[in-house]
């Protein structure tokens, strides 16, 4: 007979206690929570990275475009507005033949509409004869250039250019920086008055002007203090004749922007300096977030580089529309003017690309790429072998020497390496300008290189 028990066999597990239930679900929810901390640490250290990433790639491409801004900036200003500086730059154009032969065909022209002598050799000659009154003053004018040309070209001209520009670039900023007190006004602009060089130039030709007019004059000596049109007014007064009361005046811009120019002045400081204090920074700050400076460095240089190689190709345009502009028998002193004002520019600007480079080589060979650290191994393998040699050479290491590979590959080959000195210190003289001092220099060099594979032979033979 059955019984009524059901057996559930051997199979059936019995049900775990709660308690243990209990404890592995509360294993579970802590797994679970520790794991979705964990990736959430993560997903933030993500974030953090990528946004620091980005934000140096943005300070990269900041500074490479405002250190050439500064450099631009700085040397405009210093040139610009440093009285010295603009006076060292415009120095030698007193002596460039191309701007004293505009200068003289300049003042000529203001010479001959003071002295007018048309009036005078028509005049003169006899009615039938009249019609020569114009060739000969065309003569006349061309013998007065010459005169003043020759003028021109004497050191009394150069100090007086010298001068000239240095008192008219101070008066300028003195302006601009806001001194009313140094405003010069003719008709209604801010003029630059050079009545005293013209004056200098009526005094160089005194003689000819007396004979032309047909009495002695004297003219005065200006000493540039005098207000352009009473300085014009004095001239008239000597030659008897009436001069215009702007004589001698460059405009600058008209009298009611002066205001306008005084506060670009001020704007154009104060960037100056905001530059200068805010570029170093920036770079600072780019390296010290940066996560891989050699790399940041590397960016840097080449694209500060790039942005000052185009910086230049602009205003190598900007030079040819300045030189191309303007009447074409004045093209060759623009020229000259021009290429002086912008060669320390162009220097600048070359060292910055030159250090560009260079920091773009180290970057490069610092850097964890094969070719770079087997370059560095050849490296230091010739240091090694240079430094062997030389103890070699100095008899400190003569033990070894004749088995030593790098002593029997120099002894091996010692008259080609005594022609490949020879040829390169040839080369060095060939091809660059050298003075007797570094001809000198380079003949020591070489004399040093000769005997020290000498040395090095003559040891590893008896050693």
């Amino acid at each position: 007979m059955t019984s009524g028990r059901i057996d559930s066999g051997p199979d059936t597990a019995e049900a775990p206690p709660a308690d243990v239930t209990a404890e592995l679900e509360q294993a579970r929810r802590e797994r679970d929570a520790a794991v979705s901390k964990l990736d959430q640490r993560n997903h933030r250290r993500q974030q953090r990275h990528r946004f620091r990433r980005w934000f140096v790639g943005f300070l990269v491409a900041l500074t490479a475009i405002l250190i050439p801004v500064t450099v631009t900036t700085a040397w405009t200003h210093r040139t610009v507005l440093n009285t010295d500086q603009y006076v060292k730059t415009v120095g030698p154009l007193a002596n460039d033949p191309a701007v004293t032969s505009a200068l003289a065909r300049i003042a000529t022209d203001q010479v001959f509409s003071a002295l007018d002598p048309q009036v005078k050799i028509k005049q003169a000659l006899p009615p039938q004869a009249g019609f020569l009154a114009v060739p000969i003053t065309n003569g006349v004018k061309g013998f007065v250039q010459d005169q003043v040309n020759k003028a021109l070209n004497t050191e009394q001209f150069a100090n007086l250019w010298t001068t000239a520009n240095r008192v008219a670039h101070q008066t300028l900023v003195k302006v601009l920086n806001g001194d009313s007190k140094a405003v010069t006004t003719s008709n209604g602009q801010v003029v630059l008055s050079v009545v005293p060089l013209i004056n200098q130039v009526l005094i160089t030709v005194q003689q000819q002007a007396s004979e032309l007019l047909g009495k002695n004059i004297t003219l005065p000596q200006l000493s540039g203090t005098e207000l352009p049109a009473a300085a014009c007014e004095k001239i008239g007064a000597a030659l008897n004749r009436p001069i215009p009361s702007d004589c001698g005046q460059i405009p600058l811009f008209p009298k009611d922007k002066l205001d306008q120019a005084q506060r670009a002045v001020r704007a154009f400081n104060r960037l100056t300096v905001l530059l200068l204090v805010l570029t170093p920074l920036l770079l600072i700050a780019t390296l010290v977030f940066s996560p891989t400076r050699r790399r940041t460095l590397l960016q840097l240089a080449i694209g500060t580089t790039l942005v000052m190689v185009i910086f230049r190709r602009a205003v190598m345009w900007l030079q040819k529309d300045l030189i191309n502009t303007g009447k074409p028998e004045n093209k060759e002193a623009r020229q000259a003017i021009v290429h002086q004002l912008l060669h320390g520019y162009f220097t600048v600007t070359a060292w910055v690309v030159g250090v560009g480079l260079g920091l773009v080589v180290v970057a490069l060979l610092a850097g964890p790429y094969r070719w770079a650290v087997r370059l560095r191994a050849w490296v230091v393998d010739g240091a090694r072998a240079l430094v062997r040699l030389t103890q070699v050479a100095a008899g400190r290491a003569r033990a070894g020497a004749q088995s030593d590979a790098t002593t029997r590959w120099v002894r091996d080959h010692l008259d080609l390496l005594r022609i490949g000195g020879a040829v390169l210190a040839l080369l060095l003289v060939l091809v660059l300008s050298v003075s007797w001092i570094w001809l000198l220099v380079i003949l020591a060099l070489l004399g040093g290189y000769e005997f020290w594979l000498y040395r090095v032979d003559q040891v590893t033979r008896t050693g």
